[in-house]
């Protein structure tokens, strides 16, 4: 291994089996409900791939088509986790949180920054 998963093992068995509830929240339909299975399948392909490129420790990830507060519902585990089609959605109006969070990744010992740990 090398990257990431030589420091920290590889943590994708957390998700295994993992098949979240995903909620159409898109502004065109009069109130939530669930998604198809394209979009399951579809986010849930997407998820993998992004598991794959952090496990392989690359910098880029291309995420076409995606709505990321599906995405980052899965990446943090939860059941339940949001979609929307497109801007907006029918939960009264009430925008979804995005939260970004910025974590230093070290690499044989040298943070992003270049500086020695």
């Amino acid at each position: 291994s090398s990257g990431i998963n030589a420091e920290y093992g590889d943590r994708s068995s957390n998700y295994e089996g993992y098949q979240p509830i995903v909620i159409d929240c898109s502004l065109r339909l009069p109130g939530p409900r669930i998604a198809g299975e394209c979009v399951t399948v579809g986010h849930l392909d997407t998820f993998q791939d992004l598991l794959a490129v952090v496990q392989s420790g690359a910098r880029s990830w291309s995420r076409d088509n995606v709505c990321l507060t599906t995405i980052y519902g899965m990446v943090l585990g939860y059941p339940w986790v949001y979609y929307t089609a497109d801007e907006g959605n029918c939960l009264g109006g009430e925008p979804l949180f995005l939260v970004e969070v910025a974590l230093p990744v070290r690499h044989a010992g040298i943070t992003e920054t270049g500086d020695d740990v």
